[in-house]
């Protein structure tokens, strides 16, 4: 997270929306908006990610590891947006 990012109150914050948004996915009701909601947050965290990559010692631990959660960002993205389109009527 770039310094100037209030980092304590950013992760918990962000942490509270991600777990409110995935029991959003498990309620068939609410299961659309929180796909968005969480495929949302994924596009506001890239870039981040993108800056971690790039940075000397990346916060996830390796350059290694920064560069592979850059593609697998996208494919919870996807995941999540299949998640959401799926009709539970049954």
């Amino acid at each position: 997270m770039p310094d100037f990012f209030p980092k304590d109150l950013a992760n918990y914050a962000s942490g509270a929306v991600e777990i409110i948004l995935g029991i959003g996915l498990l309620i068939p009701k609410y299961r659309k908006l929180a796909a968005w909601g969480l495929i949302g947050l994924m596009i506001i965290f890239l870039p981040l990610h993108i800056w971690d990559l790039f940075k000397e010692t990346p916060a996830i631990g390796s350059k290694t590891a920064a560069w592979i959660r850059i593609p697998v960002q996208f494919l919870f993205i996807a995941w999540i947006w299949w998640v959401g389109q799926e009709d539970k009527k049954s």
